[in-house]
Protein backbone atom coordinates (compact mmCIF):
# COMPACT_ATOMS: atom_id res chain seq x y z
CA UNK A 1 0.00 0.00 0.00
CA UNK A 2 1.54 3.46 -1.03
CA UNK A 3 1.39 6.57 1.26
CA UNK A 4 -1.23 8.73 0.08
CA UNK A 5 0.58 11.88 2.15
CA UNK A 6 1.11 13.90 5.18
CA UNK A 7 -1.67 12.98 7.94
CA UNK A 8 -4.12 10.95 9.84
CA UNK A 9 -5.46 8.05 7.99
CA UNK A 10 -9.38 8.10 8.56
CA UNK A 11 -9.66 4.55 8.88
CA UNK A 12 -7.93 4.80 12.20
CA UNK A 13 -11.22 4.91 15.05
CA UNK A 14 -9.17 5.87 17.65
CA UNK A 15 -7.71 8.81 16.46
CA UNK A 16 -11.21 9.65 14.34
CA UNK A 17 -12.74 9.54 18.26
CA UNK A 18 -9.82 11.90 19.48
CA UNK A 19 -10.31 14.50 16.97
CA UNK A 20 -13.89 14.53 17.45
CA UNK A 21 -14.08 14.80 20.89
CA UNK A 22 -12.12 17.64 20.65
CA UNK A 23 -13.35 19.55 18.34
CA UNK A 24 -16.78 19.23 20.45
CA UNK A 25 -14.42 20.33 23.77
CA UNK A 26 -12.44 23.25 21.88
CA UNK A 27 -15.49 24.70 19.97
CA UNK A 28 -17.20 25.73 23.13
CA UNK A 29 -14.18 26.71 24.74
CA UNK A 30 -12.88 29.00 21.71
CA UNK A 31 -16.54 30.67 22.05
CA UNK A 32 -15.92 31.12 25.85
CA UNK A 33 -12.42 32.95 24.90
CA UNK A 34 -13.89 34.47 22.60
CA UNK A 35 -16.51 36.09 24.35
CA UNK A 36 -14.88 36.89 27.82
CA UNK A 37 -13.93 40.96 26.62
CA UNK A 38 -18.08 41.33 25.49
CA UNK A 39 -19.09 39.45 28.79
CA UNK A 40 -16.97 41.49 31.25
CA UNK A 41 -18.20 44.54 29.26
CA UNK A 42 -21.47 43.50 29.87
CA UNK A 43 -20.97 42.69 33.76
CA UNK A 44 -19.70 46.42 33.73
CA UNK A 45 -23.18 47.43 32.11
CA UNK A 46 -21.02 49.72 29.77
CA UNK A 47 -24.33 51.56 27.69
CA UNK A 48 -22.76 51.35 24.07
CA UNK A 49 -22.58 47.56 24.66
CA UNK A 50 -25.63 46.86 25.89
CA UNK A 51 -27.72 49.60 22.93
CA UNK A 52 -25.60 46.84 20.93
CA UNK A 53 -27.08 44.22 22.50
CA UNK A 54 -30.16 44.94 22.25
CA UNK A 55 -30.00 45.85 18.17
CA UNK A 56 -27.88 43.28 16.99
CA UNK A 57 -28.61 40.27 19.10
CA UNK A 58 -29.04 37.61 16.59
CA UNK A 59 -25.75 39.03 14.82
CA UNK A 60 -23.83 39.06 18.01
CA UNK A 61 -24.73 35.76 19.52
CA UNK A 62 -27.35 34.16 16.75
CA UNK A 63 -25.03 33.94 13.96
CA UNK A 64 -21.72 32.85 15.95
CA UNK A 65 -23.67 29.78 17.57
CA UNK A 66 -25.35 28.52 14.45
CA UNK A 67 -21.83 28.22 13.18
CA UNK A 68 -21.03 26.18 15.90
CA UNK A 69 -24.13 23.67 15.97
CA UNK A 70 -23.74 23.37 12.07
CA UNK A 71 -19.69 22.37 12.12
CA UNK A 72 -20.86 20.00 15.52
CA UNK A 73 -23.47 18.51 13.99
CA UNK A 74 -21.11 17.55 10.91
CA UNK A 75 -18.54 15.98 13.06
CA UNK A 76 -20.98 14.12 15.10
CA UNK A 77 -22.65 12.63 11.48
CA UNK A 78 -18.94 12.11 10.22
CA UNK A 79 -17.97 10.15 13.39
CA UNK A 80 -21.43 8.39 13.33
CA UNK A 81 -21.97 7.37 10.17
CA UNK A 82 -18.26 7.72 8.89
CA UNK A 83 -17.58 9.38 5.70
CA UNK A 84 -20.46 11.94 4.23
CA UNK A 85 -21.12 11.73 0.72
CA UNK A 86 -24.31 13.28 -0.39
CA UNK A 87 -26.08 13.81 -4.34
CA UNK A 88 -28.34 16.26 -5.87
CA UNK A 89 -30.77 14.82 -7.95
CA UNK A 90 -28.19 12.25 -9.82
CA UNK A 91 -26.39 15.37 -11.36
CA UNK A 92 -24.38 17.00 -8.54
CA UNK A 93 -22.11 14.37 -6.18
CA UNK A 94 -20.41 15.52 -3.39
CA UNK A 95 -17.97 12.96 -1.50
CA UNK A 96 -14.64 12.99 0.51
CA UNK A 97 -14.06 16.80 1.52
CA UNK A 98 -17.07 18.57 0.02
CA UNK A 99 -19.65 16.11 1.91
CA UNK A 100 -19.25 17.95 5.45
CA UNK A 101 -18.41 20.99 3.72
CA UNK A 102 -21.15 21.00 1.65
CA UNK A 103 -23.28 19.69 4.72
CA UNK A 104 -22.33 22.55 6.59
CA UNK A 105 -23.44 25.54 4.57
CA UNK A 106 -26.54 23.50 4.09
CA UNK A 107 -26.86 23.62 8.24
CA UNK A 108 -25.83 27.33 8.43
CA UNK A 109 -27.48 28.68 5.99
CA UNK A 110 -31.34 26.85 7.38
CA UNK A 111 -30.32 27.96 11.15
CA UNK A 112 -29.45 31.13 9.61
CA UNK A 113 -32.50 31.95 7.97
CA UNK A 114 -34.44 30.84 10.81
CA UNK A 115 -32.71 33.44 13.39
CA UNK A 116 -33.71 36.03 10.56
CA UNK A 117 -37.49 35.04 10.00
CA UNK A 118 -37.53 34.54 13.74
CA UNK A 119 -36.07 37.51 14.71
Amino acid sequence: MAPTGIGVSSSNPVIRQVVTWLCLVAGPVLVGVSYFPIIRAALQQQPWLLATFKEHYAAIFGLPSAALLSFILVIVFEARFDNIEMEIFNVVKFRGASGPIILWVLCFLSIASAIKLLW
